[in-house]
Parts: structure tokens; C-alpha cells; sequence
């Protein structure tokens, strides 16, 4: 089996140990819908596979770049929004997670990772100080 394109703009890739199956990945959302990138929510080997049969056609190193360029603007736009007020520890969560997100996809980008450290120090501070 070979990996295909989809009409929708998915791909379907064929699983190494089932002969009759095969799992659709989402290059721009990034995901699989196969067992592992369900439970580590991270790329699998279907999305690697995907994107090495997209650049084969030309179409994955532009489509990638893209997506990681406007994941980085996303996360800058959120690192940028305030902490809601009154702090709750749902938006402590929220702002660690915004956090955890920024070092695991842009850890070089000290900028970013400072800020989003800052915001959620700032998240802490708040919160300390209003529950008191």
C-alpha cells in the first residue's frame, strides 16, 4: 500500500503491522488518528511518513513552515493577553500549559519562553496575593 492523498487535504498512510489497515493524518492539525498519537498527543510515524511523501510532491516544506510559523503567532498572541482577573486556579492551569506548550515547540525562542514564564509568575503572584 502507498500513501495517498486525500480529497479533504488528509493523507492516508497504511500501518506497518495490518495489512488491511490504514490511518488518516492531518498535516495542518497535525495529527493521526492511530492509537499513539491519541494517548502521547505528539507525532507519530504516520505524520512523518505523510510529510516525507508530501515533500516528495512538493508540498510539505512550504505547508510545515507555514503551520509552525503561525502556531509561534498564536502562542505570542496568547502569551500577550493578560491573565483574567480575578485569578482562579483554572487560569493558573491554563497559563502553565500555555507555558509548557511554548518550551516544548519553541524552546530556542528565549523571548517567547521568558514571557510566557513571566505571564504565569505574574498568574501565581495574582493569585497568591488575592487568596490571602
Amino acid at each position: 500500500m502507498e500513501i495517498r492523498p486525500l480529497a479533504d487535504g488528509s493523507w492516508r498512510v497504511p500501518s506497518c503491522s495490518a495489512v488491511s489497515r490504514f490511518y488518516v493524518v492531518n498535516l495542518e492539525e497535525e495529527s493521526c488518528t492511530c492509537a499513539d498519537f491519541r494517548k502521547r498527543r505528539k507525532a507519530c510515524k504516520h505524520i512523518f511518513a505523510a510529510v516525507i511523501a508530501a515533500s516528495r510532491r512538493g508540498r510539505a516544506v512550504s505547508l510545515m513552515a507555514e503551520l509552525r510559523a503561525r502556531r509561534a503567532e498564536e502562542l505570542a498572541e496568547a502569551v500577550a493577553e493578560p491573565v483574567p482577573q480575578p485569578v482562579t486556579e483554572s487560569a493558573i492551569r491554563e497559563s502553565y500549559d500555555l507555558y509548557l506548550r511554548v518550551c516544548g515547540l519553541y524552546p530556542r525562542d528565549s523571548m517567547l519562553v521568558e514571557a510566557a514564564r513571566a505571564r504565569h509568575k505574574a498568574a501565581l503572584r495574582a493569585y497568591v496575593v488575592g487568596s490571602a
